[in-house]
């Protein structure tokens, strides 16, 4: 890691071990009401109490932020690396993405699409299509374990989203297709295909296939709990004039209605009824699109000739009136006058919607030998206009393995964030949450709270520290540990403070991170005695 980098992280460390505290068992205040007593520390006495008769905002300022990453398993780009079908071989893999969410996880990311549907084939089990070749290499054999339901659960144990990363019109060659056997959609519903520039594709414009896709989805979401579901090549293929779908055209275009507008509005109304599908199911799984890097031809720049909007008929801005998406990812995987203005018109033309530029980080590693400067600026552009986080294509290129790019983010996400509210979805917002027990199991020290809803809602929490200064005045409030998908936190216990106090504090946030208040302090007052 670069030096700047290193005394980041060694600040960073040093701010998180002095909140660590050794203390045995002890009870807290759930209100001012009720007492419990006080702890007895291994070497002295610390003082417990949760403090504060009236509300106290928290002295917090930092703006969310989404910090993602397309994790790629077609071709096992970036997951699974090992391949095979043993016990050894699974375990492997699982070793594997552990590693993956450890380096992100230290370099503050809080985002994944994951992708999980890749050419009709699915990286999960289904009844619907074959299970992906990439983790056994045969889509006949199946793993002994559920990649994404292990997935999930590892990530959010860690207090990272996963949206489940879906390509959704092309199905790929005629190899592949065939490999698939009778089970792939292509050899079930040829008539649903079509043939162009040497893939199949899913036709978007006839009514069953659309319908199929949502079936696909509702599938995935009843049976796993992703964050949310994220559309790759939901559009018209590469040379879409050539695509062969005039006799759909002549079947369904209504009267008066051009070829452009007929396929913009195919896959408006599958995004439409992808996402009231998604929605009746699980309220707070968000729905976003990667679309074309560049919107629309800017008047009076030069001409592109590759842009969401005339050359594969994404339509964006209708996604957002309509509520069909909650955030665009569009890949810019460009640079200097074909990233900056393009840039700013996303952020002018989706004013209301959330847009999170997805930057090509594998552009420093293949053939056009960008600096990883360039990633920086694009960055710092982003930051500077407001939006509201950064995805990068894709994780292998941003891995330790890469060493300059990884120490210019890991600089740029040197803290953690909250993550990004999604305000349009009209969610319940979470109660004050109260601490409940602190203790000690082994070499932990472990915070609980009660949950701020017990009906169900499946609440996250974000965890908050401070220190008080030598007059006793405490410090900006720290977040030390955000979207814990639990109600309770455990801490290392390697390094104590010799004296002073520390205090915690909670809140909660529904599954589309809208905030509620935060809980009273939890206050660990330390007598002077370095606890052994």
């Amino acid at each position: 890691m670069a030096s700047s980098s290193r005394v980041s992280s060694l600040w960073r460390y040093s701010l998180l071990a002095l909140v660590v505290v050794a203390l045995s068992a002890c009870g807290v205040k759930r209100s001012p009401s009720h007492s419990y007593p006080q702890g007895k520390g291994r070497g002295g006495d610390v003082v417990i109490s949760q403090e504060s008769q009236s509300y106290t905002p928290l002295a917090y300022n930092a703006k969310p932020e989404m910090r993602a990453v397309w994790l790629t398993t077609i071709y096992a780009l970036d997951w699974p690396k090992t391949r095979g079908a043993s016990p050894a071989v699974f375990r492997k893999q699982k070793e594997e993405f552990l590693q993956i969410l450890t380096e992100l996880k230290n370099a503050n990311f809080n985002t994944i699409f994951l992708q999980v549907r890749m050419r009709g084939d699915l990286l999960y089990p289904s009844a619907i299509e074959p299970q992906s070749s990439v983790l056994t290499g045969s889509s006949s054999i199946a793993p002994s374990y559920d990649p994404l339901a292990f997935a999930i659960e590892e990530c959010h144990k860690r207090g990272i989203a996963l949206h489940a990363w879906i390509v959704t019109f092309p199905l790929g060659s005629r190899s592949h297709v065939a490999s698939l056997g009778k089970k792939g959609v292509a050899t079930k519903h040829p008539e649903w295909t079509i043939y162009h520039q040497g893939e199949y594709y899913l036709n978007p414009g006839l009514p069953e296939v659309r319908q199929y896709l949502c079936h696909l989805v509702e599938d995935l979401v009843s049976r796993y709990d992703v964050d949310g579901v994220h559309f790759d090549y939901i559009r018209y293929p590469e040379k879409a004039g050539s695509f062969k779908d005039n006799q759909t055209y002549k079947r369904y275009a209504l009267p008066g209605q051009t070829k452009a507008e007929w396929r913009e509005k195919n896959i408006n109304t599958l995004l439409q009824d992808i996402s009231k599908a998604v929605v009746s199911i699980r309220p707070y799984t968000l729905i976003s699109t990667a679309p074309i890097g560049r919107y629309r031809e800017i008047p009076g720049r030069r001409y592109t000739g590759w842009t969401a909007k005339e050359s594969v008929h994404q339509d964006p801005q209708t996604w957002f009136r309509e509520g069909s998406v909650d955030f665009v990812v569009p890949m810019m995987y460009y640079r200097d006058e074909l990233f900056d203005p393009y840039l700013r018109d996303w952020k002018e033309q989706m004013k209301g919607g959330t847009v999170i530029p997805g930057l090509g980080a594998y552009r420093t590693q293949d053939n056009s030998q960008w600096s990883p400067s360039v990633i920086e600026q694009q960055m710092q552009l982003a930051q500077r206009e407001g939006l509201n986080g950064i995805c990068f294509y894709r994780q292998e290129n941003i891995s330790h393995k890469k060493k300059e790019l990884y120490d210019l983010i890991y600089h740029r996400f040197d803290f953690p964030v909250r993550p990004l509210p999604f305000n349009q979805r009209m969610l319940s917002i979470p109660s004050i949450p109260f601490f409940q027990s602190c203790e000690i199991i082994g070499d932990e020290l472990i915070l609980r709270w009660e949950p701020s809803d017990k009906k169900g809602n499946n609440y996250t929490y974000n965890l908050f520290f401070n220190l008080y200064d030598k007059k006793g005045h405490p410090s900006d409030d720290y977040l030390l540990a955000p979207s814990i998908y639990a109600n309770e936190y455990r801490l290392p216990l390697h390094i104590f403070p010799k004296h002073g106090k520390v205090h915690f504090r909670v809140e909660a946030m529904n599954r589309v991170n809208q905030v509620g208040r935060a809980s009273p302090p939890l206050v660990i007052d330390l007598k002077g005695k370095r606890f052994l």
